[in-house]
């Protein structure tokens, strides 16, 4: 009797035992396995951080490009160029007062070493580096005389990179460093007729500058022995953090996957020694941005854990052993635990089921290469109600407020919901249509569904009554809003990935359509696109009325800007407001000259930061909104009477002197004693020009009236009111009244007349 009790004890002790050393085998084989697979791992996770880097410097290097290109717009379009590219003569002080212009704007901007500035009539270049008026053939830089003479226009080189050196020092002198590596880019005016370069802006960006953003953010490497080169699109390098690498012909043929690819990595001997090149491209300036790795660092920590996985496999295999062997002859489970434990694994199994269903959906979303006999073994696997080679669309069913929806919810509240949206919006579509929904484990479901045979017309209207069905529901049951987007039909699952990319892209447009929207291909039928400009009117007016503390009228005015903005692509319309928001801190963040801080309370970075997280045009006003309250209470905090005094006595000796030809801004600097930049930088804020377009503004008014009281000679009254230039003053006066001198003069004698007469 005590024989048959314990048989089926010892039967379960033997399962037991078989189980446990089953487990052990499977763990060890496991650890195998990895062993073989985290080394490729760890250098994937490293490339990737090392990928995340680069694509931050890519982003820079962007970023720095066009800075520079607004950069030279600017001055490519300011009238005051005019002269220095075009004039046919040359006026010395005209010309010196320009030049200390830019000298004063290269101060002030970051990244760019120089200016050029090139005159084909005159043959001369204008420069702030070294010496300011040259002609071509004497020109210290003849390296870029070469470049510009041989100049053709094409879209494909105009205002492309250009790497070259220039040098440091004048004939005749000598230095440590005789040139210094620069990236040049070129704004030219080429007329019809003989296709040369009539006039052009040149700015010269150091390669220091790419250096000390390269340092800056390779701290953030998860590899801290890591170096970085930058190649342009012809294989040169633009910059590197170690000199042993201008020394490779990275134009060979082991680099061939760095000239075609957008991103990656590849293991590589470099001077017989291993290392990992990470590589990522810039979209706008087609350059490689390589990270390289000496690849026994990496493996370095690898090896020891191997060592120490192997040894832990090993007493856990003995341990194992040994419990099993132990505990087995005491273990038995009763039947009813027994089944306990298959019902959880039901449960397992039912979760794991759904679990590999969604993954198979979230891959065929993503997948651009789906194979239909593929599909159809997997759909038939999981039990998924769609036919792969039939026509297909699909809508994204985005939660709105998602930021606050995340505040609100832990990750198993969210899952629920989103289930709970999922199952509800696919019960409502199967009115209609063969569906099933997708978790997308982000801010969106997506409902799969196979299109019928009815026109589109109707299949839209159905799609359309279909969505707002939901969105009642989810409003109703779970205080919820969504904003929707129908995609383009897609022949077979195939090519559905390109349908649910599309809509993504379409979704984005929520932006203007705020939330709750249900968006179509044809919605975007109004993006404007043909090239963007951006609105200046409207920012000088924006800044006039920050400066002054006008937050209302600055609401207004980025009212409009909203609206421009919104004729146009949801990217450009994005890097618009970045771009607005970086030009806002800049000019806000400054310290004034008397020693008063006025800079805001928050950083650019996390305002861009939260500016990407909104979801409408109305979230981003109001964030705007905030952020002028910000800068009118700082611009009124910082207004105090010194200011107002400078400005006066500026104001005060121009007035008094316009008639001394030697009236200047140096010479006003000087009179008051304070820095020519100081009392510029003031006059600019304060009147919104430099203070030499000021002086003629005195001169020319002057001279209106002169011509209106006398008859004496414009020779006379140049001398009058301290103009020394016939031919520019001649050119200023129509420019400012819209006439001549003469036709000024008979216009106001033809007045005269007819009041005799009256």
């Amino acid at each position: 009797m005590g024989h048959n009790i314990n048989a089926p004890q010892r039967l379960f002790v033997k399962m037991v035992a078989s189980i446990t050393l089953l487990v052990v085998v499977v763990m060890m084989l496991l650890s195998f396995i990895l062993y073989l697979n985290f080394e490729k791992i760890h250098s994937r996770q490293v490339s990737e951080a090392n990928l995340n880097v680069l694509s931050q410097i890519s982003y820079s290097a962007n970023y720095m490009y066009e800075n520079a290109k607004n950069f030279a717009v600017s001055l490519y379009v300011d009238e005051k160029n005019v002269p220095l590219m075009y004039s046919e003569t040359e006026n010395y002080d005209l010309v010196s007062s320009q030049i200390k212009y830019l000298n004063t704007l290269v101060e002030q901007s970051p990244f760019v070493h120089s200016v050029y500035v090139y005159n084909n009539k005159l043959d001369k270049y204008y420069s702030t580096w070294k010496s300011p008026i040259n002609d071509a053939k004497s020109f210290f830089d003849q390296d870029i005389v070469n470049v510009v003479s041989e100049m053709k226009f094409s879209p494909e080189t105009k205002f492309a990179p250009i790497l070259r050196k220039i040098p440091v020092s004048l004939a005749g002198q000598t230095e440590s460093n005789p040139s210094m590596d620069v990236i040049s880019f070129i704004l030219y005016d080429l007329p019809a007729t003989d296709n040369k370069v009539q006039g052009a802006i040149i700015i010269n960006i150091n390669v220091d500058y790419l250096n000390q953003m390269i340092h800056s953010l390779s701290k953030k490497q998860i590899s801290t022995i890591s170096d970085i080169v930058i190649l342009n699109q012809q294989g040169q390098i633009v910059t590197t953090t170690s000199p042993d690498y201008r020394l490779i012909d990275w134009t060979s043929q082991p680099y061939t996957n760095i000239r075609q690819d957008q991103s990656g990595y590849l293991l590589q001997k470099i001077h017989d020694e291993k290392f990992m090149l990470s590589y990522a491209t810039s979209d706008i300036l087609n350059w490689r941005f390589i990270s390289i790795v000496p690849y026994k660092l990496i493996v370095k920590d690898i090896n020891t854990m191997k060592r120490i996985t192997f040894l832990v496999c090993a007493i856990l295999l003995a341990v194992g052993l040994s419990l099993a062997f132990i505990l087995s002859r005491y273990l038995y489970a009763p039947v009813e635990v027994l089944f306990g434990k298959m019902k959880s694994l039901e449960k397992v199994n039912r979760e794991t089921v759904y679990s590999k269903k969604m993954d198979v959906l979230r891959n065929l979303l993503s997948n651009r290469e789906n194979d239909i006999a593929y599909l159809q073994r997997m759909f038939s696997s999981y039990h998924i109600p769609l036919e792969p080679g039939k026509s297909h669309q699909l809508f994204i069913l985005s939660i709105d407020r998602f930021n606050e929806f995340t505040r609100n919810y832990n990750n198993g509240d969210q899952k629920s919901l989103k289930f709970a949206i999922g199952n509800a919006a696919s019960e409502i579509a199967s009115r209609k249509f063969t569906n099933v929904f997708v978790d997308t484990e982000v801010d969106s479901i997506v409902i799969l569904f196979e299109v019928g045979s009815d026109t589109y017309e109707y299949n839209r209207i159905q799609q359309y009554a279909i969505i707002r069905d939901i969105q009642q529901w989810t409003a109703d049951n779970l205080k919820l809003s969504l904003s929707a987007a129908i995609s383009y039909v897609a022949l077979d699952l195939s090519d559905i990935s390109r349908s649910y990319s599309e809509a993504q892209t379409i979704l984005k447009y929520r932006m203007f359509f705020g939330w709750g929207c249900i968006l179509t291909p044809d919605s975007l039928a109004h993006i404007n696109a043909d090239y963007f400009e951006p609105p200046v009117k409207l920012e000088v007016k924006l800044e006039e009325h920050l400066l002054y503390g006008r937050l209302e009228e600055a609401k207004e005015v980025l009212g409009e800007i909203h609206s421009y903005i919104g004729e146009y692509a949801y990217d450009t319309a994005m890097s618009y407001l970045f771009s607005f928001a970086y030009t806002l801190f800049k000019k806000n963040n400054e310290l004034r000259p008397n020693g008063s801080s006025r800079k805001l309370d928050i950083d650019y970075y996390s305002f861009t930061k939260e500016l990407g997280s909104l979801e409408t045009m109305d979230q981003i006003f109001i964030k705007f909104t905030e952020l002028f309250a910000m800068i009118c209470e700082v611009n009124n905090q910082s207004k105090n009477s010194r200011k107002t005094v400078i400005i006066n006595s500026i104001v005060k000796i121009m007035e008094s002197n316009y008639t001394d030809k030697s009236l200047s801004h140096e010479g006003i600097a000087n009179t008051l004693n304070l820095s020519r930049d100081y009392i510029g930088k003031l006059f600019r804020e304060s009147y919104e020009m430099s203070i030499a377009d000021y002086i003629n503004e005195i001169r020319l008014n002057k001279a209106k009236e002169l011509l209106e009281q006398d008859s004496r000679t414009v020779s006379d009254i140049m001398e009058a009111i301290g103009w020394e230039n016939k031919n520019y003053f001649y050119k200023m006066f129509k420019l400012k009244f819209g006439v001549t001198t003469s036709e000024y003069r008979l216009h106001k004698v033809a007045e005269a007349a007819e009041k005799v007469d009256d």
